[in-house]
């Protein structure tokens, strides 16, 4: 089933006529304006971001750059993340699963596997704390 899905969207994708220049943060934060995504967190979860955010006075406006973030990333994902895969699999129509996990870990989420910090700490940030923190053993 998965091949004839495969099929189908591969002829769609080769039809379409995509952008290949990145999108900047901006054009990101327009374009999930523009969807107007309505996103909503568990109460259990909002009453512990809450609980943990310390400023109550903060805390409306801490939620409200939550809610905008995790809607930027929802149409960074369907998108971009999205059309890249298919993009790929236009070109390995079957790659092996892991192959494909690693790469999308590491092109999309930027956290590759031989990084043990998966992304976390950049050689290029100082963070004013002695080896950014790190205790290596």
């Amino acid at each position: 089933m998965t091949m004839t899905k495969m099929a189908s969207e591969r002829s769609l994708l080769a039809l379409l006529d995509l952008p290949r220049e990145p999108i900047n943060d901006a054009e990101w934060k327009r374009i999930a304006s523009q969807r107007n995504l309505q996103v909503e967190f568990d109460p259990a979860s909002v009453a512990l971001m809450r609980e943990k955010a310390g400023s109550p006075r903060a805390f409306d406006r801490m939620l409200k750059n939550l809610r905008e973030s995790v809607a930027e990333d929802t149409i960074r994902n369907e998108y971009d993340f999205h059309r890249r895969i298919h993009e790929w699999m236009l070109n390995d129509p079957a790659p092996q699963l892991a192959e494909l996990n690693e790469r999308v870990y590491a092109q999309l989420f930027l956290t590759p596997s031989s990084d043990p910090w998966l992304g976390l700490v950049q050689d290029d940030t100082f963070t004013a704390i002695k080896n950014a923190g790190i205790e290596m053993p």
